[in-house]
């Protein structure tokens, strides 16, 4: 009984861990102009390029046609 306790304490932990865990914003993911080291997103660009483009000249620009 007491090694299924101590098992079901150690699961909790892990799982408190994982939701403390620092995550990327997901406004952030895949863009050039930053990068995230693990624990902090750095970027270049200040105010967000990805906020103020419109979205049909972002896709222009990828290849894609209107």
């Amino acid at each position: 009984m007491g090694q299924d306790l101590l098992k079901r304490l150690k699961q909790q932990e892990d799982r408190q861990r994982e939701r403390e865990r620092p995550k990327q914003p997901k406004s952030c993911e895949g863009c050039a102009w930053g990068r995230w080291d693990g624990l902090k997103q750095y970027c270049m660009r200040m105010p967000c390029v990805r906020e103020y483009v419109k979205p049909e000249v972002v896709s222009v620009q990828n290849g894609a046609h209107p």
